[in-house]
């Protein structure tokens, strides 16, 4: 006998035939049958559909024209029929029986809004004080059920101390063994997109989620749904990101006011790339983002993947945000152990197998690590995509100048007073108290401690997590791990693609469900190599950086070139007193000779520059691109073919130039960043000033030419006490036998 359920038990006092007797579905919907059997619904003796046997059920399997390959959830029918049962069921099953008494007077074939205006339906909904819900809910209720998702809001999970955290759960509504659960954790909230508090309706993300599954096709959803995202997203960003300027020394600017976020929203609306910050043009281009969401979860595991194969999906929301409010702290060491809490506790739940696979990006990547290295209870597999595990070195001080882009992201509402840009700018040197795992913002992960199965993503030639996704995936103690390479202007355009998603399904089905699939076989490490123009060919290795890189060196020369040997010594100076919206023009240029082969380059890129500032600090910031043969620039933009960018980029901040020599390599400078290592310049004082980079993966032609450029300024690493070295000061840099600045770039052996 099978067992199946009627809409996830939405409507109480249903009753069924499979042909035999009669018997009453049980509270949460459950019914049961046997193969080839039909099955008759009643509400009393009123027969309301028949369907044949089936794990769900739903009114869309009461009429055959919306049984189709793409299920027709707008069918007039379907939509009508559910939509009366779901008002009435709101009532409980009293009025569910009545409904039945009218039953044989609903005209289920009228359009939707005909339909609510019959005086049948106004009668009843009138005699029993309810109301249609929208047609946007009823499909989105429908869908679920007809995927067997059971999704359950606003769960708390209760923790040691006495607080609590929000979850929505989501899990087969039948199953017929125990699932392992996916979770993320983070702080963008829990609804569709994303759930921080903001001005939105509840009728507002019904119809994104809604257009979101039944209309992603139409170009009109996807700006409605761009709009939508830029809407919840920007205040959060936006409401209070600082730009450098002399009076302000980076502490957060006051919230966002009622009339600015008008005008995002109005932005937003009209879906306008344009230059925005709390109601003024800045000094830096802030763009509004290229993308169209590509889940209904956004950076965290899709319940729409998940469920069907098998697994809970659990999303949390950190403490301090939506009806959780109280001080939210980004990346504290508390979230971390809340997050361990949340982990123990979902391992615990009755339905459970009593695994547990994190899963996320960016944020929710972040807060695997930190909660990883404290070995929760059931924690057996992480898919950490884009993130960084060391908060200092890799999130908010990359090279020791302020990193200014993501740091700030502040999606508490109504923003705080304290933030954790503000704290990093109260802590701007490295030690264990301020940086660590226990840090009250901001801790890092210690990534020796995180052993069990990761698997890693990054996206190469990206100034975001790359580099701290790169670094977590060498340093985890982890002895079963595997990691990807994947070019694209940002995650969101490829981390839910199928093919993708399979593999990941496949990790976790080994992890999580102890399936021998050969998932651990395969290469350790996939890259995917830009070739330009958006195209991009394939290498596979056995671990990261790729075994037997070579680390070749161009050495800065006479004449603004790139030389395999350094030349006579000389030197080039330039102004450091540039205005960031023209960081372009400024700085100086080293160009190579023609390569005589083509070179796969992947991994770390550096720099070593022998440089002096007539003040005591500089910045230096690097970019490397390759030329055509022609003198063009070869555009290594994504396969999705948005913003073309250099495939290396780096910075550093003289005064940290101290290396950790236990921590760096041949291929990555790793600096100390204490208040003790950190040393001043003086004027004129030529110092060694190693610079890293971002992970890179891209082809070189046989005949193209490397250009580095290096600049005093960049709007995206941000020192911001950098008005008090560079207002008025040159830069200078050396090179040649006594000076051997070069530039280092990592070329992958056939």
């Amino acid at each position: 006998m099978n067992t199946g359920s009627f809409m996830n038990g939405l409507v109480p006092g249903i009753s069924y035939n499979t042909g035999g007797s009669y018997r009453t579905i049980e509270a949460d919907g459950r019914f049961y049958y046997y193969d080839g059997d039909y099955i008759t619904f009643f509400i009393g003796d009123t027969p309301i559909g028949t369907s044949k046997g089936k794990t769900n059920i739903t009114p869309l399997d009461f009429y055959m024209q919306a049984q189709r390959q793409e299920p027709q959830y707008s069918d007039f029918c379907v939509l009508n029929t559910s939509r009366i049962l779901l008002a009435a069921a709101g009532k409980g099953e009293k009025v569910v029986k009545e409904l039945g008494l009218i039953w044989a007077k609903l005209d289920v074939f009228d359009e939707p809004e005909d339909f609510e205006k019959s005086t049948v339906v106004k009668d009843f909904l009138k005699s029993v004080s309810a109301t249609l819900p929208s047609c946007e809910k009823t499909r989105n209720t429908i869908r679920r059920c007809d995927n067997n998702i059971h999704a359950e809001y606003g769960v708390r999970i209760p923790l040691k101390d006495g607080r609590h955290l929000n979850c929505n759960i989501y899990r087969p509504i039948v199953s017929n063994e125990p699932v392992p659960v996916v979770m993320s954790m983070g702080a963008f909230g829990s609804g569709f997109i994303n759930g921080f508090r903001t001005t939105d309706t509840e009728d507002l993300l019904e119809q994104a989620e809604d257009r979101f599954f039944n209309e992603s096709n139409r170009l009109e959803t996807q700006r409605f749904l761009k709009g939508v995202f830029i809407k919840r997203m920007l205040p959060c960003v936006l409401g209070s990101l600082p730009l450098p300027n002399k009076k302000n020394a980076g502490k957060t600017p006051k919230p966002i006011s009622p009339k600015q976020l008008a005008t995002i929203e109005k932005v937003a609306g009209k879906l306008v790339v344009g230059k925005l910050i709390k109601g003024q043009k800045p000094s830096v281009p802030i763009e509004l983002p290229k993308i169209t969401p590509a889940s209904s979860s956004f950076e965290e595991p899709s319940p729409e993947f998940w469920v069907p194969r098998g697994y809970a999906v659990i999303h949390v929301e950190e403490f301090g945000l939506g009806e959780n409010g109280g001080d939210f702290k980004s990346f504290g060491a508390r979230n971390a152990h809340d997050y361990c809490e949340a982990i123990e506790w979902a391992s615990n739940l009755p339905w459970t197998n009593g695994k547990v696979g994190l899963f996320g990006a960016s944020y929710y990547a972040m807060t695997q690590y930190t909660a990883a290295q404290h070995h929760p209870k059931g924690l057996c597999a992480m898919i950490p995509i884009m993130g960084d595990a060391d908060s200092y070195r890799d999130y908010n001080y990359s090279g020791g100048g302020l990193y200014n882009r993501a740091e700030n992201f502040d999606p508490s509402w109504p923003k705080q007073d304290y933030s954790n840009l503000d704290y990093a700018v109260d802590h701007p040197f490295l030690s264990e108290e301020d940086y660590g795992p226990e840090a009250p913002f901001c801790c890092s992960a210690d990534m020796s401690k995180v052993d069990c199965p990761i698997w890693g993503v990054l996206e190469p030639m990206t100034t975001l997590h790359s580099k701290g996704t790169s670094e977590a995936y060498i340093r985890s103690a982890s002895k079963e791990k595997k990691l990807s390479v994947i070019l694209s202007q940002g995650i969101h355009f490829w981390m839910y693609s199928e093919a993708v998603m399979e593999d990941f399904c496949r990790f976790f089905d080994r992890w999580l469900k102890d399936a021998d699939n050969g998932i651990m076989d395969e290469p350790r490490v996939s890259i995917q190599l830009a070739t330009g123009n958006g195209s991009y060919r394939m290498r596979a290795a056995d671990d990261w950086p790729v075994p037997g890189t070579s680390y070749i060196k161009f050495y800065l020369s006479e004449g603004s070139k790139l030389s395999t040997v350094p030349g006579s010594d000389g030197k080039t100076s330039y102004s450091a007193d540039v205005k960031f919206e023209d960081w372009k023009n400024s700085g100086t240029v080293y160009v190579s000779e023609p390569l005589e082969e083509e070179l796969e380059i992947a991994g770390n890129a550096m720099a070593r520059f022998y440089a002096s500032s007539t003040t005591d600090d500089m910045e230096l910031h690097i970019s490397v691109s390759v030329l055509n043969e022609d003198g063009s620039e070869i555009k290594y933009n994504s396969p999705a073919h948005v913003d073309p960018r250099p495939v290396i980029t780096g910075a550093a901040k003289a005064s940290h130039r101290m290396l950790d020599n236990e921590l760096s390599r041949q291929d990555c400078p790793v600096f100390i960043h204490t208040k003790e290592a950190c040393k001043k310049l003086k004027p004129n004082e030529i110092v060694d000033c190693p610079v890293g980079t971002f992970p890179t993966a891209f082809v070189a032609p046989k005949g193209s030419r490397l250009i580095l450029r290096v600049y005093p300024v960049d709007p995206v690493f941000v020192g911001y006490d950098c008005y008090s070295y560079r207002s008025g000061a040159t830069n200078t840099i050396y090179h040649g036998v006594s000076h051997p600045s070069y530039l280092q770039i990592p070329v992958i052996n056939s």
